[in-house]
């Protein structure tokens, strides 16, 4: 019983991280990153570091700070 317990939370365990890994963003100083949800941006994030996001349900999208247009 013990090993079937081990095992259990063995399994609870990698599929935390595996959900954690899937809700950080890690922006670069060299860019922004764009957070997508149905293909229509909610937010966009200009700070470098990591930030949060819904996992399975929003993806992220690096935009490079070089190509933006001023006017």
């Amino acid at each position: 019983m013990k090993k079937i317990a081990k095992a259990f939370s063995g399994l609870i365990i990698i599929a935390a991280l595996f959900v954690l890994g899937n809700s950080l963003v890690i922006t670069y100083p060299d860019e922004y990153m764009m957070v997508l949800q149905d293909r229509e941006s909610v937010s966009v994030v200009e700070t470098p570091g990591v930030s949060v996001k819904i996992p399975f349900v929003q993806t992220s999208a690096p935009i490079p700070k070089a190509l933006q247009i001023y006017d």
